[in-house]
């Protein structure tokens, strides 16, 4: 367990004045929009201070290494998406291709921020509807990019990796318990961007061909992969 934070990731009672008050910032205003109606999300003031401060900070704290910090705004972007969706199209789009997308392929990024970023998108893909307005809105707009193919190819890449079971197998009983704990994290990253897969479909064509399969192309993808048994 990391110094600061407790079992489940919150913030512990040594953590400095200032952190324990950003984290208390990000649960109210997690709390404010999971809780917000229809005339508070469509108030043209309220949908501005999100566009101009609370997306800004929340690319901020997505690059932080505290982890609870990152799982509460990664939260709080989820929220956004589900209840936001229509104000923040251009917002999306830079938290997706800019910072989701470069954490998950960066080999400086963190197994536990790569869970995280795999939790985020394993929650986009179970939601069908939301899932078909992100193609829509994106794939399906030449002036945009394609959020659904980058999102999918990703997930497919964790899938696939970059050793076979058997390497992993043998790396592990070679380091011992670092190889192991090593492993065992790979695992837990390959299951979870499968099952984000298995959400959206993708995976009844096979990880193995997903990237020939995208590349191909933009148009009628969505579809495609849905109806391919």
């Amino acid at each position: 367990m990391k110094p600061g934070t407790d079992g489940d990731g919150g913030s512990a009672a040594g953590e400095p004045i200032s952190m324990q008050s950003k984290v208390l910032s990000l649960e109210l205003l997690l709390s404010v929009l999971d809780g917000a109606g229809p005339t508070f999300r469509s108030g043209a003031r309220f949908v501005g201070a999100v566009r101009q401060y609370l997306c800004v900070s929340l690319l901020k704290n997505c690059t932080l290494s505290a982890t609870h910090v990152v799982a509460l705004s990664l939260r709080i972007f989820v929220s956004l998406i589900e209840k936001f969706r229509d104000h923040l199209k251009a917002e999306v789009e830079v938290f997706i291709s800019h910072i989701f997308l470069r954490i998950l392929e960066s080999d400086n990024s963190t197994h536990e921020h790569k869970m995280l970023v795999l939790e985020v998108f394993h929650r986009l893909c179970a939601d069908t509807a939301g899932l078909v307005e992100i193609f829509l809105s994106y794939d399906a707009d030449f002036d945009s990019i394609d959020i659904f193919r980058h999102i999918v190819v990703a997930l497919a890449r964790v899938v696939k990796g970059n050793a076979t079971a058997a390497q992993l197998a043998a790396a592990a009983d070679s380091r011992g318990d670092a190889g192991r704990r090593a492993a065992a994290n790979d695992g837990a990253l390959r299951r979870l961007a499968l099952s984000g897969l298995v959400a959206t479909g993708v995976v009844r064509v096979g990880p193995s061909n997903l990237e020939t399969r995208l590349a191909r192309s933009n148009w009628g993808l969505f579809g495609s992969f849905l109806e391919t048994e």
